[in-house]
């Protein structure tokens, strides 16, 4: 009976037993999966974050996709042409009234289930806002944003 088992448990450890092995292989590489594809999105986030503090406007641009949405609260914007604008407005403006600008401060991110997700803080001359957003990856490019104030 002993020897039956030592059998058992051998066979269980080497995943002898019909279905443990399989179950065992594919639970593991359904998680390896996953945190494979959150990876991937962190990377192409964390790049876009870091071409956003270079001050470099096509720089940042390349990280999104060509027809991305970027939503802030209720606005929406639909593409690079039209980022690009927005953008180049905003800093002329900022420069023009001698608004300083800082890089943020990311005090908590995370993963959503299908969105990387980011809490921080952004500074706007002596003011600040604590801003929410969500960025939505596809491929290399990040293909929505979903800022909120």
């Amino acid at each position: 009976m002993r020897a039956f088992f030592s059998a058992l448990t051998l066979c269980c450890t080497v995943g002898l037993v019909p279905g443990t092995a399989s179950v065992a292989i594919a639970e593991e590489a359904k998680q390896s999966d996953e945190e494979a594809r959150i990876a991937a999105a962190a990377k192409v986030v964390q790049s876009l974050i870091d071409a956003s503090r270079t001050g470099d406007l096509e720089k940042w641009l390349n990280h999104l996709d060509p027809d991305v949405t970027y939503i802030i609260n209720d606005t929406v914007f639909i593409g690079r042409a039209e980022l690009r604008k927005v953008h180049k407005t905003f800093l002329y403006d900022a420069k023009k009234i001698g608004l300083k600008l800082r890089a943020p401060e990311i005090f908590e991110s995370g993963w959503t289930g299908d969105q990387i997700f980011i809490w921080q803080t952004e500074y706007f001359g002596d003011r600040e806002a604590v801003t929410y957003s969500e960025y939505e990856v596809k491929g290399d490019k990040v293909a929505t944003v979903v800022v909120r104030f």
